[in-house]
Formats: structure tokens, sequence, C-alpha cells
């Protein structure tokens, strides 16, 4: 590529990286649609350019298009999707991703170089992480509005939820530790790489994420084994340096936080300052030590790399030990702290609510072991398999989330993907000699091991940013020189014919973007001023761009029976009942769709359609309360309905009915009212529904 249309590029995917943090980390669908269209935009302006300009065979290149495989897996499962709308979505993130990996490698094959493109890329995800971190912090005290920043006294970031937060936060941490360790760095890029170390500091402890606790230390252990003797020592200071300055300020903070002045913010700026100023005197004290006879002697002998290691395990055991005996470093820890490590084992809540929510999903798994049950399945498919019951749209697991989605075949194919990334990064190591690109390749891969890591006991993977993050990351570490033998290399025309299915796929899902983009604004414009017919209006677009979004078509019904009520125009209720068999037909197990349909027939006056609605409602959820709720009330109501009409016996028949269900939930339900159960759903019925109960009995007498 030119260096004109490789700059282009570059600033583009930069700004986009740099910005799509703050649409809360990309973790709902309608703030990806825009992403994925500017993504598969320049996707296709690249891919051109590249036939055009004949410019496909280059390097290594061609063995990364094997990253389509795992989008490929994602399609497969749509035959057997429980929700079309989420599968087809996460078919869309995943060529986005796949678009971004390679567009990031054609750049640092590019006539700029890759030194070039990868030291920007490196720069780019450092300021990245220090935007996010400054921001975290003075949002925190009130500086700037973003919602649930802080939600139940902990530090969220632009991510909404803690602990996804914290792992972005020390993925950031790491590399900027790695990278601070380059003996060759100038100042300017110390202080650049310093700066946002205390504020890194702040927002994991001020997550209070338990298991970013544990994963962090351990992924920082793996980075430690990976140095050498003096970028060891350099890494450790560094990181005590940043660690100390983050809790004293950090300790500062939670004991102002209901104060209106906030006396944490001098010693942020204070400690910031400080940190920068101390790490560039380790890192001019290590280029002295670097040159010195007995410390290149010291490095030659292969076991004293493990030396600081070991000292590192004794001394996290000895920590441990304090915190639990609540010793010197235990009460050195702010209360909220204290309560927050205190609370660490394996009885607490929330990792005995995701076992059940893993021992339920393998059941899922079992049910379509190959190929799935389509992105975003696990959603609509846990009330069907759940034993307790609970309340949990996330799988909090992304490798189980990915077998959920994929099946075997999908998982197996993403390990093997993954893995083989990983083995070109060590093959790229085992032949690079200059020091400051092997130290950038291992910052890459610590950094995206936090991700990964965490990952497997959280849902990280559904956000974009963090893939956007891992993809960077990879983009960095892989080689982009020939390293394989050149049997695997793929000849020329067959390079052209991948390339050309990829970049159709990709504008063809890109269209399904821009589509779903449409429909999503289109909903966005309602406001409550609008008449009926405008905002039917508004559906019927948002249908016709988007197909299979159950809940457009919800709304849409709702629409046409408001109409058929007001105008009693069976034109109406024909078009509220074709709504009503495309919702069923998108999910036909989706226990809230079935539950609303049931709603909506009784609008209708339908009351056997609704009644046979609820049961299936109870089939896929037997946990729902609000089933019972409307099972209970409206047959106690045609109860008194035929009661007052004279009709004694078929109201004593309803009414039984009604108390009939009573019993139904009582059997089921009281087992569990008194149980603690984590995210534990509403199991109680609503006071009106009591109500109704009372008149049943009446009725029978």
């Amino acid at each position: 590529m030119t260096r004109m249309m490789t700059w282009i590029t570059v600033s583009i995917l930069s700004v986009l990286f740099l910005y799509t943090p703050y649409l809360r980390g990309l973790f709902f669908d309608s703030d990806m649609y825009l992403t994925e269209v500017i993504v598969a935009l320049v996707f296709l302006a690249c891919a051109i350019y590249r036939y055009t300009k004949k410019e496909l065979v280059q390097h290594n290149s061609n063995i990364y298009l094997i990253l389509f495989i795992v989008p490929f897996t994602y399609i497969i499962s749509l035959t057997h999707s429980e929700t079309f709308s989420g599968a087809i979505e996460n078919v869309l993130r995943w060529i986005t991703y796949s678009a971004l990996f390679l567009m990031l490698l054609w750049m640092r094959n590019s006539s700029l170089g890759d030194k070039v493109v990868d030291k920007l890329l490196a720069n780019m995800f450092h300021l990245t992480g220090t935007w996010i971190a400054f921001f975290s912090v003075f949002g925190s005290w009130g500086w700037f509005e973003f919602k649930d920043l802080l939600l139940d006294y902990r530090l969220t970031g632009t991510f909404q939820y803690a602990n996804t937060f914290a792992a972005v936060i020390c993925s950031f941490w790491l590399f900027a530790l790695f990278t601070l360790t380059n003996k060759n760095s100038p100042l300017w890029r110390i202080v650049l790489f310093s700066l946002p170390l205390v504020a890194y500091g702040i927002g994991l402890f001020y997550s209070y994420s338990r298991g970013v606790f544990l994963v962090f230390p351990f992924v920082w252990l793996l980075g430690l084994l990976i140095l050498k003797i003096r970028e060891q020592l350099a890494y450790i200071l560094f990181t005590a340096v940043s660690t100390v300055a983050a809790l004293f300020v950090f300790k500062q903070m939670v004991s102002t936080a209901e104060s209106e002045i906030h006396v944490g913010v001098i010693p942020f700026f204070v400690t910031t300052l400080i940190t920068i100023i101390v790490n560039i005197i380790i890192h001019l004290l290590m280029k002295r030590v670097n040159g010195n006879n007995g410390f290149i002697k010291l490095e030659a002998r292969k076991l004293v790399k493990f030396v600081l290691p070991g000292v590192f395990i004794v001394l996290v055991l000895l920590i441990m030990l304090d915190l639990k005996s609540q010793g010197l470093i235990y009460q050195q820890l702010p209360e909220s702290m204290q309560a927050r490590v205190s609370d660490i084992s394996l009885e607490t809540s929330s990792l005995l609510g995701r076992t059940n929510v893993y021992e339920d999903a393998f059941k899922v798994v079992s049910d379509t072991p190959l190929i799935g049950i389509g992105g975003d399945g696990w959603k609509v498919a846990y009330t069907r398999y759940q034993e307790l019951p609970y309340f949990n749209n996330e799988v909090h697991n992304g490798y189980l989330e990915i077998l959920v989605s994929t099946g075997w075949f999908g998982l197996i194919t993403f390990v093997l993907v993954i893995g083989g990334l990983f083995l070109l990064i060590y093959r790229r190591l085992q032949i690079t000699v200059q020091e400051d690109e092997r130290l950038t390749i291992k910052a890459a891969v610590v950094a995206v091991l936090m991700l990964f890591i965490h990952g497997a006991i959280d849902f990280d993977f559904s956000y974009g940013t963090v893939w956007f993050m891992i993809i960077w990351l990879l983009a960095l570490a892989v080689p982009t020189e020939p390293i394989l033998k050149r049997k695997w290399h793929l000849t020329s025309i067959i390079e052209k014919a991948i390339l050309g299915v990829v970049t159709v796929c990709v504008l063809f899902f890109g269209i399904f973007a821009a589509r779903f983009l449409l429909a999503e604004k289109s909903v966005s414009a309602l406001s409550s001023e609008m008449s009926i017919e405008d905002a039917q209006s508004v559906f019927e677009r948002a249908v016709f761009f988007y197909p299979y979004k159950v809940e457009y078509h919800q709304q849409l019904a709702d629409l046409y029976l408001t109409r058929y009520q007001n105008e009693k125009n069976d034109d109406w209720k024909t078009k509220a009942i074709e709504q009503i068999s495309v919702i069923e037909e998108l999910e036909p197990n989706n226990a809230n769709a079935l539950l609303a349909i049931s709603k909506k027939f009784l609008v209708l006056g339908e009351w056997d359609k609704s009644f046979e609605y609820l049961d299936k409602t109870l089939k896929n959820d037997r946990f729902s309360s609000q089933a019972f709720d409307v099972l209970i009330q409206v047959k106690t109501q045609i109860a008194i309905q035929y009661n007052q009409a004279g009709n004694k016996e078929k109201a004593i028949k309803y009414a039984k009915q009604a108390l009939e269900h009573y019993k139904q939930y009582e059997l089921l339900f009281d087992h569990y009212k008194e149980q603690s159960i984590p995210d534990k759903r509403n199991l109680e019925l609503n006071e009106q529904t009591h109500l109704f109960i009372e008149q049943a009995k009446t009725i029978i007498g």
C-alpha cells in the first residue's frame, strides 16, 4: 500500500480504537452497528485497493485469513439459533473483529514498514488505556458525567461493569510496565508510559474485583518469568512504585468519598508526578546497571532468572497469610477493601452463582453439542434448563459462552485459531534479535493473557472493546515476515479466491449492519409526543430494516392492537396477529416473548389462545411468577364475570382452575423462597394476584 493509503487507514482505525470504549465498551449491539459499518467500509476500500494494485501476495499475511474461520462457526450456528437476531449480531461482531485484524496486518506489511506501524499501534493502545483510566478517576469525583460509572460503590469506568473494567485496566497496566523496562526508551516515552500508572492502580482497587485481585498477580508473575534479570528488577520496581502510590491515593479517595471536597485530588496529581520522576530515576539506574560486567555474567546463568519469581511467590504466600490472619498489611487497607478481601473464598455467592450457571450451560450443550444454539442463545435458553430460580443473561465464562453458541466445533476451532496465533508469536520471538521488538511482543502477549485468563471467569468477551484490545495486541505481536515453511503458504490463485470470498462476506454482512443501524436510528428518534400513527410508521420502518428483532415486532403488534381497540377495524387485528406469528416464528422458545404473546391475545379477548401461550411460557420457564400472576388473575376475572351473569357452574370451574394454579405455584416456589440463591429471581406474586385468590375462594364458597 502507498504511504498515504496506509496513513489514512491507520488513522481511521486508531480513532475508532480510541473512541469505542466510550460507547459502553461496545457491550450493546446497538452501539456496535456504526462501528461494524465503518470497519466494513474501510476493509472493502483496502481489499479493492490491494486487488487493483496487485498487492495480494505479500509475505506471511495470507495465513491470517484463517481467523475468518471463527465467524464461519457462528454462521453455521444460525441454522439452530435460539434467537436469530442475537445469532446474526454475533456473526457481525466476529466479521468485524476478523476484518480489523487483517487490516492491521496489512498496515504492518505496508510501505511504512512494520516498525513504524508497530510503534504507532503500541502508542495508540497505551493512549486508549490512559484516557479510560483518567476519565474513570475524574468521573468518580464528578468531573465527568457517565451513567453508572460508579455502581454500588464500585468503579466501572465506561464499561458499567466493575470486573471487566478491572481486567481491562490491568491489561493496559501490564503493557505499560513491560514497555517501561526497555532500556533504550527515550525519556519522553518513560514519562508517557508512567503517566497513567497511578490511575491504573486506583482503577483496580476501586473496582473491588476479587477475580482480578487473583488473576492479576498470576499474569504479572508470568510476565516476570519471560523477562531478563535487569528487566525483572525494573519490572518489580515500576510495579512497586505505582502500586504503593495508587494505594495511598485510593485510601484518601475512599476516606473522603462522602465529602463534598475530595482531598484525594491533590494526592493523585502529586503522586502521579512523583511516580514519573521516580520511574525516570529507575530507568537511568537500570541503564547504568546494564553495562556492569558482573551483572552481564549474572544474566548468563539460566537459573538466576527464576530467583526473583521464586521470591515473589514466597512473598505472595506471606501476604495471603497476612490477609487471612488480618495482620499488618491487612490493617493498612481501607475498610471497604478489607471487607472485600475477607470475602474471597469458595463460598462467595458470586462463585456459587456461576457454578449453577456453568452446570446449566453444559446441559444446553448436551442437547446441541456440535454447532450450538447460536450467539446470545443462552439468554433465551437458560430458563428452560435452570435447576434454581436465578436471573443471569450471561454465562460468566467466555469460553463456555462460545461453546454454548457454536458447539464443540466452534470452541475447538476458536482454540486452534488462537493457539495457532500464539505459536506464530512464539516463533517470532525465537528469531527476533532486537531487544526493543522482543519487549513489545512480550508486552502484547502478557496484556492479552490478562484478558484471555479473566475471560474464563466472567463475561468480558461480551464487550466489543475487549475483543478490539485482543485483536490489536495479537496484530502487534504476530510476525509479518514469512516464518513458516513454503509448503504451508497458499498459492496466489487460492489466496485471491479466499480473499474474494472474505471480501464478499464483509460486504454482505456490512449491509446487514447498515440496515440494523438504520432501524436503531429510527427507533431512537421516538418521543412521547408522537401520535400512534407516527409511532407505527417508525416501527414499520424498523421492522423493514431489521425483520429479525423480536422487540420491534412486539412494539408494532401493540400499536396495531391499540388502533384495533380505538377504531374497531378488523384489519388492525389481522395485522397484530401477523406480527404475533412472526414473533413466535423467530423465537419459539423465548419465555418472555411467549408471555408477551399471551397478553396480546388477552387484549383481543381470545382467552383460550392466551392460556395456550401461558402454558408454553411455563414449559420454557417454570419459574415465571409473572405467568402465574396472569393465569390466576385472568381465570379469576372470568369466574367473576360468570358469577355476575348467574352461571355459577362455570364461575366455580374457573375459580377452581385459578386456585389450582396457585397450588402449583406454592408447590414449586415455596421450596425456594427461603433459600439463599445468588442472583435470585423475584418469586413473589404481586399483591393484586393475592386479592384475586381471595375472590376465587369466595366464589367457590
